[in-house]
């Protein structure tokens, strides 16, 4: 194989622009741990891996949306209230302040599915109205987010304490979310992140199984869907099941982070900052507004390197919302540096 130094160069320089941000995060998390060397152990790297795992899911949903042309600014409101639905029903029996103390414990195998799939009808909806009644995505998907940001509180509210944190889950929801396989909760694997995989992995079997390409290997080449590139083109069923696959996505990654945390509410985490993490990541990953670009594996690697980012940042003290900022800023600048560069190669 010859070897071209000036090919060799080039290729590093379009690597380099093109994940400009994973490459400077990257960097950030080296200067974070030459700073503090006990960030650099066993524990610690688990605890990036099991943070990562249901962003990897929410990424997923968002790179579908973003490859496909549309935008789901709905992310964050579905996650927060799929956890408030899922910890309802998913309260131990002894708890005190139980949010339904009339109903017995409910087996979480069937409440996290029963949560998915009604999110799914949500996500659903935003499909509808995006295609049947022509309302612009970001539009639609913002709307849905606020009646459900709304209807959570709603569901929250107590006349004593304004908004009830639900806390005292059984064991297999408790499971759900802090779990592992393993000698010892360093020394394993946590469960949080083998679903998290094997959802990834279904997702993209069922996405390659419907495309025609199949002979290219499906890590290693932009995403591709079983519907065409084109948003302009897919019919009033398919944006359906794209927007009811996203919500569902969402809603197990805002349920394993209250299963993890030990408890449900508006304030466990911000749907605004879930909703500005997770593009983050895609557009780490070199997503585009615009459809048509992305790839699974660069979008695997940025949610590792982004939670990474953010575990280190926090664990060195320089600041717990760093992320979020940082977050805002790469979807600006990649937006803005996505559209010079269209408007530049259409002259």
């Amino acid at each position: 194989m010859d070897f071209i130094p000036e090919s060799f160069i080039r290729r590093v320089k379009v690597f380099v622009r093109r994940y400009a941000a994973a490459c400077i995060l990257s960097l950030c998390i080296v200067i974070f741990a030459l700073s503090d060397t006990s960030l650099i152990s066993l524990r610690h790297i688990r605890n990036v891996f099991s943070d990562a795992a249901p962003f990897l899911l929410a990424g997923a949903g968002m790179g579908l949306c973003l490859f496909s042309g549309y935008i789901d600014l709905s992310a964050g409101a579905t996650a927060v209230f799929a956890s408030a639905v899922a910890a309802s029903f998913l309260q131990a029996s002894d708890t005190a302040g139980r949010m339904f103390p009339f109903l017995p414990a409910f087996p979480f195998f069937l409440v996290v599915p029963a949560a998915a799939a009604l999110c799914f009808t949500v996500g659903m909806l935003n499909g509808f109205l995006i295609k049947k009644i022509v309302l612009p995505p970001w539009f639609a998907s913002l709307g849905t987010g606020i009646f459900l940001s709304s209807l959570t509180r709603v569901y929250l509210y107590d006349k004593d304490i304004s908004l009830k944190v639900l806390e005292g889950f059984t064991r297999g929801y408790n499971f759900f979310g802090t779990g592992y396989f393993g000698i010892s909760p360093v020394y394993s694997v946590p469960f949080t992140l083998i679903f998290s995989i094997f959802i990834f992995a279904l997702v993209i079997v069922s996405v390659n199984i419907f495309i025609k390409d199949i002979n290219l290997p499906p890590l290693h080449r932009d995403i591709k869907l079983f519907w065409p590139v084109s948003p302009k083109i897919l019919s009033l069923k398919e944006t359906m099941l794209l927007y009811g696959t996203a919500s569902a996505l969402f809603a197990l990654a805002g349920m394993m982070i209250s299963a993890r945390a030990g408890a449900a509410s508006v304030s466990v985490f911000s749907a605004a900052d879930f909703q500005t993490e997770v593009m983050a990541m895609c557009f780490i990953a070199s997503f585009s507004l615009f459809g048509g670009r992305g790839n699974w594996t660069a979008l695997a690697v940025s949610v590792l390197i982004f939670s990474a980012f953010s575990y280190a940042s926090d664990f060195v003290g320089v600041n717990r919302f760093l992320s979020s900022g940082v977050g805002a800023l790469i979807i600006l600048i990649s937006s803005a540096a996505d559209i010079r560069t269209r408007r530049k190669n259409a002259l």
